[in-house]
């Protein structure tokens, strides 16, 4: 036994692969065997990662890292597996170690910036907020987006400080455009680790009672797994958050923990339709149909996220949506740009029919 949950199973002079295979299926079956204590009946899935080696060409301990790698392979391919290592999966883990020190290092040198996507609200044609989405600097790679490190911050817990890098970063911004009288919403994420930290509340407090906080503006972004847990400590974060003069939405809605209680319960401004949905219309049309309705019935705000097409953008815009954002309006733009690009979009008002809309930021 290593430690917690881990054991380590060590076969000696295997004579073939055939041999080997027939040893681990004789481990999976044991260990599968239901036991039963105390008439309460039990069963066990194991996840297990394998390696293989030559004491001569390679020491036991590379062999157990080895071993560790195809274990976590095993596991983020959804458990209750046997995954073999191989020599492609040893590069990938080797470069998302290299990847994890990298960040490390980031965080602390701050090479983090935020981007910002406009959101149109569909009646007026006109930009009413925009979306804070960060993106990583590297020394040598150059911009590297959040689909690359986003991940590896979550699973090793550095996203709680980057987290709370981006939230500093977005509400100095918004308090600046505040105080230079430009009126426009910001909307920055939460991640679930996040939101569960101590130290969000004091963040939040400390930019509420700063003398350019703009009252109602700043708006933070969860997702309904966020919802999943203490409903009564959950409520009362919200409640203090709605009180300071946050307003809070639903993210990716409709993927995740879709209970219709929460809607009701908990303190919530707008609702964001996923991008998977807008991807799929007319087909899910009725799902984005029923979402816009619920929106109505509990005076939520119903933002369209992915929009990237003229057709979905008429049809958000005749089923009554609210507001729209999506790489068709535009992509998220450094904030050297983003004033241009507003100025662009606020052109272009909304016709009668359908809001028409030229790209080309």
């Amino acid at each position: 036994r290593l430690g917690g949950d881990e054991f380590l199973i060590v076969f000696e002079d295997i004579p073939s692969d055939a041999r080997f295979s027939f040893e681990i299926d004789n481990l999976l079956d044991a260990i599968s065997k239901p036991i039963t204590h105390d008439a309460t009946r039990l069963s066990v899935t194991v996840s297990m990662g394998v390696a293989t080696f030559l004491p001569r060409v390679l020491d036991f301990t590379a062999a157990m890292r080895q071993a560790d790698i195809a274990l976590y392979a095993a596991k983020q391919a959804g458990r209750n597996r046997v995954t073999f290592f191989s020599e492609a999966m040893g590069a990938r883990f080797e470069a998302r170690d290299r990847i994890e020190i990298e960040l490390k290092q980031a965080i602390e040198k701050e090479q983090f910036f935020l981007h910002f996507q406009p959101r149109v609200n569909m009646k007026s044609g006109q930009v009413v907020s925009v979306e804070a989405l960060v993106r990583w600097q590297h020394p040598t790679r150059g911009l590297v987006m959040p689909n690359e490190f986003i991940s590896i911050c979550e699973e090793t817990g550095m996203i709680e400080e980057l987290g709370q890098m981006v939230l500093e970063k977005g509400c100095w911004q918004a308090m600046a455009w505040h105080r230079s009288g430009n009126d426009i919403g910001l909307s920055i994420n939460l991640s679930p680790r996040q939101f569960d930290d101590d130290r969000l509340l004091k963040s939040l407090s400390k930019f509420a009672q700063h003398r350019d906080f703009p009252y109602g503006k700043i708006e933070l972004e969860i997702t309904e797994n966020v919802l999943i847990g203490d409903h009564e400590q959950i409520e009362l974060k919200l409640e203090a958050i709605a009180r300071m003069g946050y307003s809070v939405s639903i993210d990716d809605f409709g993927t995740g923990y879709s209970n219709l209680s929460y809607i009701s319960r908990f303190s919530l401004n707008c609702l964001k339709v996923d991008q998977s949905f807008i991807a799929q219309l007319p087909k899910s049309g009725p799902i984005i149909d029923l979402i816009l309705t619920l929106g109505k019935q509990i005076g939520a705000t119903i933002v369209a996220e992915g929009v990237e097409t003229q057709h979905q953008l008429d049809w958000l815009y005749d089923h009554g949506c609210d507001q729209v954002q999506g790489y068709f309006l535009s992509p998220p733009v450094h904030i050297d740009r983003l004033g241009a690009v507003i100025e662009n979009l606020n052109a272009m008002r909304s016709k009668a029919s359908a809001p028409s809309i030229a790209t080309g930021t």
